[in-house]
């Protein structure tokens, strides 16, 4: 019954949308047929994401949909035909290849415990300090989530830390600091690189749309630092939020000589070097990080490294999100829509800091409380249509913005995961959420800004 409402109110959105732009309410706002086309299916897509009236993915197709048998047609009887192909081939695009790439190789160390192994290493070999475990824990889960997925990140070393957590005295505020240093360390490190976390790569995407294409070791190169600088924020937060015994913390003995050395965990760290070396020298070799990416997925799944069950354990939801997502900006695009929006705006004698600022805040705040990819695919076909008002620095302020926003658990999965431990109360996760959130927002608007400027080459 809890779902009913959300679901009432959603569908409600939704069809009021779509019946105002069928009756032709938007036309006094100025905008031309195709125009209100655009922003009724904007209306169905937000109604939609962010009441989660349907699962995330079938609204990407909600919106395939509609642009099919309703922009399509308008576009056509207005003169401005466009190929139903630009519809559909987000779905396929060059990012969501990169992705794939990217869930495969994850899906491929995690089966054979390559994860799992580094992990047990790094906690056995932090020290028995809360301070120093925490430093261990967090860079290790900000280092995978960069390659692997954040959520299943949380997942392993989750299942590695809450025996040494819950090892400490049930009063001992340590225990919820050593609990949310994984779910937030992971978040923080899904910036690093494109392939960290969805917002990344629909930036990327976009990125190429704007006329300023960025490689993966560009992206590193400014992503990197910022993760860095967060880092060192969230420990020093936990450590002062959650302040709690300091002394040492009885560390199982990791055991990993489990493992055994096989032909297939050769063929995969193989693979994992090749590809990422791959998406590093881009610029030398001259393929895109999607055909880098097709590298894991064919060399994986030819050599039986992984299976058909593997395969149907991809989050392919996720890349229908994301599809979706860049199928809204060829919408809003192509219906004139994002235009007419961008004309708009007061953006004439604004400071650039003050356009990135609102949409720093605007990400974060939506992302607190929805899917962090619905944010990013709802905001940034408007920041591309914001061009020189804002500069390709908006996407990234944006796709950053998305990631780190993390005060409550249904904020990211990774905090929905250190959620259901029952060892945290939402209060225990909001206090140092907001601050994570609010000091990363500031980062981004200082140092990222100055960082991008010199090494990104955007100014």
């Amino acid at each position: 019954m809890r779902g009913v409402p959300r679901r009432v109110v959603g569908g409600s959105i939704a069809t009021l949308g779509v019946g105002a732009g069928l009756l032709g309410w938007f036309a006094p706002m100025g905008l031309d047929g195709p125009g209100q086309t655009g922003l009724s299916i904007l209306i169905v897509a937000a109604a939609l994401w962010i009441t989660e009236a349907v699962p995330l993915f079938v609204t990407s197709f909600v919106i395939l949909a509609l642009a099919q048998v309703w922009l399509g047609p308008e576009l056509a009887s207005a003169g401005e035909a466009v190929s139903r192909d630009a519809f559909t081939s987000p779905f396929f695009s060059d990012i969501i290849l990169l992705f794939l790439g990217g869930l495969s190789l994850s899906a491929a160390l995690n089966k054979l415990r390559y994860d799992e192994q580094l992990a047990r290493w790094v906690i056995r070999v932090s020290g028995s300090s809360v301070p120093l475990l925490l430093a261990g824990i967090m860079t290790l889960s900000a280092f995978l989530s960069m390659f692997l997925s954040n959520t299943a990140t949380t997942a392993m070393m989750l299942t590695l830390c809450l025996p040494i957590a819950r090892s400490l005295a049930p009063g001992d505020a340590s225990r919820k600091a050593i609990i949310l240093a994984v779910p937030f360390a992971a978040n923080i490190g899904g910036v690093g690189t494109p392939i960290g976390t969805p917002p990344n790569a629909i930036a990327v995407q976009y990125l190429a749309e704007s006329g300023d294409p960025i490689g993966f070791g560009r992206w590193m190169l400014l992503g990197i630092p910022f993760v860095l600088i967060m880092l060192g924020v969230v420990w020093a937060t936990l450590l002062l939020v959650h302040r709690g015994s300091r002394g040492a913390v009885r560390l199982e003995r990791q055991r990993t000589d489990d493992i055994r050395v096989s032909w297939r965990r050769r063929l995969v760290l193989v693979v994992a070097v090749l590809t990422v070396a791959g998406w590093l020298t881009g610029p030398w070799h001259g393929f895109s990080s999607g055909t880098v990416a097709l590298l894991p997925v064919v060399v994986l799944f030819a050599t039986g490294v992984l299976d058909r069950h593997d395969l149907r354990g991809l989050s392919w939801d996720v890349l229908l999100i994301m599809g979706g997502g860049l199928c809204l900006g060829v919408v809003m695009a192509a219906s004139g829509f994002a235009a007419w929006f961008v004309g708009h705006l007061p953006t004439d004698g604004v400071p650039t800091w003050a356009v990135l600022a609102v949409l720093a805040v605007a990400a974060a705040g939506m992302s607190s409380v929805m899917s962090n990819t619905a944010s990013a695919n709802l905001l940034m076909p408007i920041v591309l249509g914001l061009g020189a008002a804002a500069g390709p620095e908006a996407l990234l302020t944006v796709a950053f913005a998305c990631s780190v926003a993390m005060p409550l658990p249904i904020s990211t999965p990774p905090n929905a995961i250190a959620f259901s431990s029952g060892e945290l109360t939402v209060g225990d996760m909001l206090k140092p959420g907001l601050i994570i959130t609010a000091a990363a927002i500031a980062v981004e608007l200082t140092f990222a800004r100055v960082w991008w400027g010199w090494f990104g080459g955007f100014v």
